[in-house]
């Protein structure tokens, strides 16, 4: 009927279903002989359908899941900003420091929605996470001394941005999904079911794929988070970008430090596994050191980054207990020694040094954190 086919229309509009979804039903139910868009002429819902036309062509829902590269966070390309502005869920990626939360306020900043919260899901149970997202009623469980309205409640028609979501328990990923799907969700020790519009950006910085495969993250929660899936690569890889990171942690500075050119290219060279956030710490510290309007060169950070990372360098003064006086863990620290020597020796960069060996950078990074601990255990 009508009114059914502008309910559909309201709904999308809403945000409530995806627009292809809403489209496709409403021409399977079209009455013969009556055109999509001549049932909306009928009950006054012209500017919905318009809008609805609009936000369909904003965003390339024809490849759902496609990973989108994001090379800086502050910039959006313009596929991005159609993407933020959509209702649709986003899965950030990436290393720990690129700058997930950033890219976060970005796109929240582009979709025009009234606000945004963050929740950091590490560190959280499964109780106490439930009931920061959903809410919960007076006596649902020990501590539960009065009604808490959730996360998803309180930032309504918003944003609301799960950093860490690798970390949440299965049972809470099967309610979490549900409110992905529907909008739907329960206080926790209540029957009631409640609605939000929230939109939700989630960020991991594990391999949820990976995770998927053993069992720890649900398949189908990982496909609805990546509708659309944005990563951003480690700063290694976009060191080009630098020198402009350098000059935003310097906005507002009355004395800034000045890099000369052979500071910029040492900073450069070096594998950050820290990414942007060890380069602000690296900053920071170079300006308590030097202070404002000193000329940093390459000595200096070189110096720095050997000072900021001064346990690998240790390796040799390494007590070596009885239990691996075996030929095979003899074996298995003088490699781990020598990949550490190499690693060294290549200004701690994974890649070169995995180029130079032979190796994975996975295994570079598996040796250089196994003598790592023994170090720190020694």
């Amino acid at each position: 009927t009508p009114a059914m086919h502008s309910a559909w229309l309201i709904m999308a509009e809403s945000g409530i279903y995806p627009l292809q979804l809403v489209r496709t039903v409403m021409k399977q139910h079209a009455k013969q002989g009556k055109t999509i868009f001549e049932i909306p002429r009928m009950t006054n819902v012209v500017p919905q359908l318009q809008k609805l036309k609009t936000m369909e062509a904003m965003v390339p829902v024809q490849n759902p899941g496609a990973i989108e590269t994001v090379e800086d966070p502050l910039q959006l390309t313009a596929v991005q900003k159609n993407i933020a502005r959509s209702n649709w869920h986003v899965l950030i990626t990436g290393e720990t420091g690129v700058g997930k939360e950033v890219l976060a306020s970005t796109l929240h900043e582009a979709s025009g929605r009234p606000r945004m919260e963050i929740l950091n899901c590490a560190g959280l149970s499964s109780e106490l996470l439930e009931s920061e997202l959903f809410g919960h009623k007076k006596g649902a469980f020990t501590g539960a001394i009065t009604d808490k309205r959730g996360i998803v409640e309180e930032v309504s028609k918003g944003t609301l941005f799960l950093d860490e979501i690798n970390s949440i328990s299965v049972p809470v990923q099967a309610k979490l999904l549900r409110f992905l799907e529907s909008g739907e969700y329960r206080m926790v020790g209540s029957t009631t079911t409640k609605v939000s519009q929230a939109r939700v950006i989630a960020a991991s910085n594990a391999n949820l794929s990976t995770m998927v495969s053993q069992g720890t993250f649900r398949e189908d929660l990982y496909q609805r988070l990546r509708q659309f899936e944005l990563n951003i690569p480690p700063l290694r890889q976009r060191s080009q970008q630098i020198p402009y990171i350098l000059e935003r942690f310097q906005q507002g500075s009355e004395l800034p430090l000045r890099f000369a050119e052979s500071a910029i290219e040492r900073l450069k060279e070096y594998s950050f596994p820290g990414n942007v956030r060890e380069l602000k710490i690296l900053y920071n510290r170079l300006y308590v050191y030097y202070g404002g309007n000193t000329l940093i060169d390459a000595e200096r950070v070189h110096n720095l980054i050997l000072e900021m990372q001064p346990e690998l360098s240790d390796f040799a003064s390494l007590e070596i207990p009885e239990e691996v006086l075996q030929l095979d863990k003899i074996h298995e620290l003088i490699g781990d020694i020598l990949t550490v020597a190499v690693f060294l020796d290549n200004d701690r960069n994974y890649s070169k040094t995995a180029q130079k060996l032979g190796l994975t950078h996975p295994s570079v990074k598996k040796y250089v954190e196994r003598l790592r601990e023994r170090i720190s255990g020694s």
